[in-house]
């Protein structure tokens, strides 16, 4: 699997309402585009802000993810197994990379 586009990333509101998530470092390529829905649709208008900004958060989540795996592994050997924190943690870094 490909590596995905590194962050960090922000988001851009478009001329048609919707909002655009890219990289700061080039706001032209964009990663997704988060469109408004209509006022009682599911979801409503309210999350798509909110959206954008989890999915812009990603990089920023996925290397605290590794972060804290390779802290465990480096310093709490005997325990990790049983720590359930540390397995989501192995299995979200998993699932971002598409090793799951």
């Amino acid at each position: 699997m490909s590596k995905h586009t590194p962050g960090p990333w922000g988001c851009l509101i478009l001329s048609n309402g919707a909002i655009a998530v890219a990289p700061q470092s080039d706001k032209t390529k964009r990663i997704a585009t988060v469109h408004l829905h209509m006022e009682g649709a599911e979801g409503s208008i309210g999350s798509s802000p909110c959206n954008a900004r989890l999915i812009a958060a990603a990089p920023d989540l996925l290397e605290f993810a590794k972060w804290y795996v390779n802290f465990v592994e480096d310093h709490d050997d005997d325990a990790k197994e049983g720590m359930p924190r540390y397995q989501a943690a192995k299995a979200l870094v998993a699932k971002a990379e598409g090793d799951n």
